[in-house]
């Protein structure tokens, strides 16, 4: 027998962040690029690869020497599936943070589906 521990899935969790309080929190604080990007995330989650675009824009326009900003502009173009684009800002957050293993596993991730695209 499986043990739930909590009842909300990933999807329901970052639906209520982009709900309820996050809409507050970056009125609030509209330059905050920390609360922007986890809002980008979860816009991410919940398949509304738009909204998620939108924010991780608005990282990078607010620090363009921020690694994770341009993770989460890769994250949101995969998630509009644009493969082609996110390897683009996969490829510049690398070169903030070559040491970075997750953007190197999501820029790989990113070339192997903008290659199937392609055939």
């Amino acid at each position: 027998m499986k043990m739930v521990l909590f009842n909300l899935s990933p999807a329901q969790t970052a639906y209520d962040l982009t709900t309820k309080a996050g809409p507050d929190a970056i009125y609030a604080n509209p330059f905050d690029k920390f609360l922007l990007s986890k809002r980008s995330i979860c816009w991410a989650l919940t398949k509304e690869g738009d909204k998620a675009l939108e924010d991780a824009l608005k990282c990078v326009e607010l620090d363009h020497e921020w690694a994770e900003a341009h993770y989460r502009e890769g994250v949101a173009w995969c998630t509009l599936q644009k493969f082609d684009k996110a390897v683009v800002a996969f490829r510049q957050g690398m070169e903030l943070n070559p040491d970075n293993e997750e953007l190197r596993n999501a820029f790989q991730r990113a070339c192997q589906a903008d290659l199937a695209d392609a055939i």
